[in-house]
């Protein structure tokens, strides 16, 4: 029986932990100077609305980073990623509604810190994402 009394005591316990590990996106992050700022394997929910929204996000790290963007049913993401400069240096989209895009950035294309912003793929449907980086 005391084992079943602690078996219920520790996963409470990891239920706890895993939604103190998630976060919502802050509005406005509509730009590179108001992009939230992510913390590592930190989980983000996150939505796309109005139509055309475009979410700015800054993660800070070094070395090489696995971005993680999971969209619902009704949202495909695209992602781009830009360097300090606000240049551009990678995009993809996760190829279906409700797909998931995982990329690894190398340590080489930034130095620092990086910006990823997020939208439909298609341009005219809102919907939640998620978005985490390790």
């Amino acid at each position: 029986m005391m084992a079943a009394i602690f078996t219920i005591a520790f996963t409470s316990c990891e239920n706890e932990e895993d939604n103190a590990n998630t976060y919502t996106e802050s509005e406005p992050n509509d730009s590179f100077s108001t992009a939230n700022e992510l913390s590592m394997s930190e989980l983000h929910d996150c939505e796309i609305n109005p139509i055309g929204e475009l979410d700015y996000f800054k993660i800070t790290a070094s070395g090489d980073v696995q971005l993680t963007v999971n969209g619902a049913d009704n949202l495909e993401v695209r992602v781009h990623c830009y360097a300090q400069d606000e240049i551009e240096f990678w995009a993809d989209d996760a190829g279906s509604r409700g797909g998931t895009l995982v990329h690894t950035i190398s340590g080489s294309e930034y130095v620092g810190y990086f910006y990823i912003t997020v939208e439909s793929a298609y341009g005219n449907d809102t919907g939640t994402y998620t978005i985490k980086f390790e």
